[in-house]
């Protein structure tokens, strides 16, 4: 209830920009859904209005901001359009791949594929295997079509896959362990 009358009262005076901090903090999920519409629909796109947001949940600054700043140790480690930021720090492709049944001896196979940077078993609660694979980005989309190749020269069944897109979270991992190691990824 709090930060629902903080909102209510940062609004009142109807200014063109405005400071937020944690807005969905402490408020059940629904209602934090109704809140990001709000901000994103009526705030930003309706009334134009300038938003500063600032959060540790980097799921909502994905969904809510088009530019962002990442700050560690107090530090602005960099910061722009969420687009630009996510695809220089991502330059390898993850795919969800779905086999059905893989064996142990075949996901080990899969991981030691030149162009295989990372395995990681998903649990799906089925009988089949779903799996993320994290890819070598090579001409375009070539890389995982090799590798869709060797799986069923393996005698792996996949039955389904799927780009998927790297997260915010995932990309501010990479900014900073980047960091500690001196390295850009």
């Amino acid at each position: 209830m709090r930060q629902k009358l903080a909102i209510a009262r940062g609004l009142l005076t109807n200014p063109e920009v405005l400071f937020m901090d944690e807005p969905t903090n402490g408020l059940d999920p629904i209602t934090a859904q109704k809140l990001r519409s709000i901000i994103r629909k009526k705030l930003v796109e309706e009334e134009k209005r300038t938003i500063v947001f600032a959060t540790h949940n980097l799921h909502e600054a994905e969904e809510l901001c088009d530019r962002i700043a990442f700050i560690h140790s107090g530090e602005i480690k960099i910061s722009g359009l969420v687009a630009d930021i996510k695809k220089e720090f991502n330059t390898d492709k993850r795919y969800v791949m779905k086999l059905k049944s893989p064996d142990t001896g075949l996901l080990e196979k899969i991981y030691r594929m030149a162009l295989v940077k990372k395995v990681t078993k998903i649990p799906d609660g089925s009988l089949s295997g779903t799996i993320q694979i994290e890819v070598e980005n090579i001409d375009g989309n070539e890389g995982i079509y090799q590798v869709i190749k060797e799986v069923v020269d393996m005698g792996g069944k996949i039955y389904a896959i799927h780009e998927r897109e790297i997260s915010l979270g995932e990309t501010f991992s990479r900014i900073i362990d980047t960091e500690n190691i001196g390295t850009k990824i």
